[in-house]
């Protein structure tokens, strides 16, 4: 294996292993998990976030496959892998320039609309489930009051 293709590699693993921390991350610690359109446990959306990243192994190979792969799954949590994505298409993918702006357009909507309908990326439509009716917390938030009069 030569000096240029071993650092290939541990460029596309290092751009993977990132990802996947990332998306992993984030998605531990970030949003609630109420707004994604499929309701499943934590371990799930880690494994989304990882089966997506593991994808942009073979980004330079299979530049579409991969893209086209991270939409699917950001269908289902928005993987931070898809962030990647379009460069892979855009700067490995052969064919026609409108057929790589498809699939960059593809996983765009898969990324941004892997949330429910009218969800806000800053507040849940109920309040969290730590909450009770009338706390400082949620009547201080932006927005106002979580609970109904």
């Amino acid at each position: 294996m030569g000096r240029s293709r071993v650092l290939s590699v541990a460029v596309n693993v290092l751009v993977a292993v990132v990802a996947a921390a990332a998306g992993s991350g984030l998605e531990l610690t970030g949003p609630d998990r109420d707004e994604h359109l499929i309701a499943a446990p934590a371990w799930a959306y880690v494994a989304a976030q990882i089966a997506a990243a593991a994808m942009l192994l073979v980004r330079r190979q299979r530049p579409y496959t991969v893209a086209l792969s991270i939409a699917a799954i950001s269908l289902f949590a928005p993987a931070w892998a898809a962030l990647l994505a379009p460069y892979a298409v855009t700067a490995h993918g052969g064919g026609r320039r409108w057929r790589q702006w498809a699939v960059v357009a593809i996983v765009a909507a898969a990324f941004l609309g892997a949330r429910g309908p009218g969800q806000s990326p800053t507040r849940s439509p109920r309040p969290p489930s730590s909450c009770r009716p009338r706390c400082s917390a949620c009547t201080s938030a932006p927005g106002g009051d979580w609970w109904p009069s």
